[in-house]
């Protein structure tokens, strides 16, 4: 069916490459990298500017081993991810990077790699930009590649105070960058609870620091003593434990 609807003339260019883009993902799949290739070229005929194709051609040709083609189709093609528009972000951080990074990794050009995710990674610079930011994060923990610069942005992807959304973002990098996590919770936690003490009445400070320091150091032993890279589900555990603290601190005492 694939195959009649690729070959068939009728229908719009934009239906006749989505149904080529499959069947040459379907070949990929079945290693028959010549007609890959071949069908790779048809989409990029219809649509020259298609970074999915491109992706699967650079994929297709160093599969058949045509190693220079393929460098210089992944040359142009980094060069078109960083020429991307915001408007074009969404649909260029799913299989077009994806493969684009895996066929890099697999050419062993992981200074390659990880120049094109960094460079990408600069486009993200405020809270607002977080889905971009975990599209990229979601390739340096996939490929195993160096995550100083992730970690090093990850801060300016959260917003002050945490949000709704800057709690989902550090719950889904828990487990690529659990430590980065957590000195942030610690952070906020730090932060709630010196808001929480400066809100307090001169009577009742005294009191109120017992209780903080208490809480404080229940929550620092259990962050110690679960948050760990191999836990999904105790990192989680601890943000919400965060998350709670710093709600209850942004109350007005009664």
């Amino acid at each position: 069916m694939i195959a009649q609807l690729c070959e068939t003339e009728m229908g719009s260019p934009q239906l006749r490459t989505k149904c080529l883009l499959q069947k040459t993902v379907l070949l990929l799949q079945q290693q028959q990298h010549a007609k890959a290739l071949d069908s790779a070229q048809a989409v990029l005929k219809l649509m020259p500017d298609c970074k999915h194709a491109m992706a699967l051609l650079a994929t297709a040709q160093h599969k058949t081993g045509k190693k220079k083609p393929a460098s210089a189709t992944l040359a142009d093609l980094t060069d078109a991810f960083h020429k991307s528009d915001e408007s074009q972000l969404s649909e260029d951080f799913g299989h077009p990077l994806e493969l684009t990074t895996a066929l890099l990794v697999e050419m062993h050009r992981t200074k390659d790699a990880l120049k094109l995710l960094g460079q990408l990674l600069q486009r993200a610079s405020t809270p607002r930009q977080q889905p971009l930011f975990f599209a990229v994060a979601r390739l340096y923990a996939k490929h195993g590649l160096n995550k100083d610069q992730l970690i090093a942005k990850l801060p300016t992807m959260c917003s002050e105070p945490p949000d709704r959304r800057t709690w989902d973002l550090l719950k889904s990098m828990a487990e690529c960058t659990p430590i980065a996590v957590e000195s942030l919770l610690q952070k906020y936690i730090s932060e709630a609870v010196s808001r929480g003490q400066a809100r307090q009445g001169h009577t009742q400070r005294s009191t109120a620091k017992k209780g903080h320091r208490s809480g404080r150091r229940r929550l620092s032993l259990s962050l110690s003593h679960t948050f760990l890279p191999s836990s999904l589900l105790s990192l989680s555990l601890c943000t919400h434990r965060a998350q709670a603290t710093l709600l209850t601190s942004h109350k007005s005492p009664r």
